[in-house]
């Protein structure tokens, strides 16, 4: 049997996870990550994710597909930000390439439309119902509040992207209304 050969280093007798050089290397990224890359990063991770399953990716391949979604400039940020924690990493210069234990720590769930209403019709019935125990003119104050909240954190948990908590809430205040008068 031939011993295992590391991605990162070249070098025999370790794989990626064991790697001395990759381990310095994503114990010094940042772990800080932005609102808008925690959006973005699982974007690029699925694309490349896919794309690497029948081909070699390039850095330039990769924005090409995402450009309608993300400008240069955050991509770039992005794809450092990756390496340096590890996520992904370059087996050739301007290629990139998803590390075995890579599950991104920051993901974002897939809610479908219907799923998302019918959260959001549960919400908006069971705050009505149970909030006019409170003064008229506290009622839709504290029911503004209670969606706001609600939403906020399915965004802290990644089910719902930054634009689609805005969305929701919006709408969610709209049915409020109707619902409270």
């Amino acid at each position: 049997m031939m011993p295992e050969k590391c991605s990162y280093c070249g070098e025999e007798g370790h794989s990626i996870q064991e790697c001395p050089k990759w381990k310095a290397k994503v114990a010094s990224a940042k772990e800080e990550v932005t609102p808008y890359m925690r959006e973005k990063i699982p974007l690029i991770m699925s694309r490349l994710r896919e794309a690497q399953k029948t081909m070699m990716v390039s850095k330039e391949i990769l924005y090409e597909w995402l450009h309608p979604y993300i400008t240069k400039a955050a991509f770039e940020e992005i794809i450092s930000y990756l390496l340096r924690k590890g996520e992904i990493f370059e087996p050739r210069p301007g290629f990139l390439k998803t590390t075995e234990s890579s599950s991104s720590t920051i993901t974002t769930a897939v809610l479908t439309d219907e799923v998302k209403r019918n959260i959001r019709e549960s919400l908006c019935y069971s705050v009505a119902a149970n909030i006019r125990i409170l003064r008229a003119d506290l009622i839709m104050t504290t029911a503004r509040l209670i969606v706001s909240d609600f939403y906020a954190s399915l965004n802290r948990k990644h089910i719902l992207t930054n634009m689609e908590t805005e969305l929701e809430i919006d709408v969610a205040y709209t049915l409020l209304k109707e619902l409270l008068g």
